[in-house]
């Protein structure tokens, strides 16, 4: 499943603030859909985030006290801090991908 994720604040050690956007690759478990009775009203099938796989930066916006500055170059930021990015990525919205998950439809979900 992909998540779309737009302005996440990341805050640099340096007190650098910067708003990331982009995309990340989920790893998504189906519940199936249990039968559902008058009397036992079963569970509607849902999409369960496991993890997020990778991360996909397009934009990263530098802010100075929290104002808008610039856009900087995703090709030329050094690739130890944008590995540093997708990790804060990867940790700061799972729970967000999982709420965009819940509001996904999984009840046409037909295993193979």
């Amino acid at each position: 499943m992909t998540y779309t994720f737009e302005q996440i604040e990341y805050k640099a050690e340096d007190g650098t603030t910067l708003w990331l956007d982009g995309c990340a690759e989920c790893e998504v478990y189906y519940q199936k859909a249990e039968p559902q009775t008058w009397e036992y009203p079963g569970c509607p099938a849902e999409i369960l985030v496991e993890s997020i796989e990778s991360v996909s930066i397009e934009t990263v916006a530098l802010m100075v006290n929290e104002e808008f500055v610039g856009l900087l170059n995703v090709e030329e930021i050094e690739s130890p801090f944008m590995k540093k990015l997708e990790a804060f990525i990867e940790k700061d919205q799972l729970e967000a991908a999982q709420a965009y998950a819940s509001e996904e439809d999984a009840s046409e979900y037909v295993p193979d």
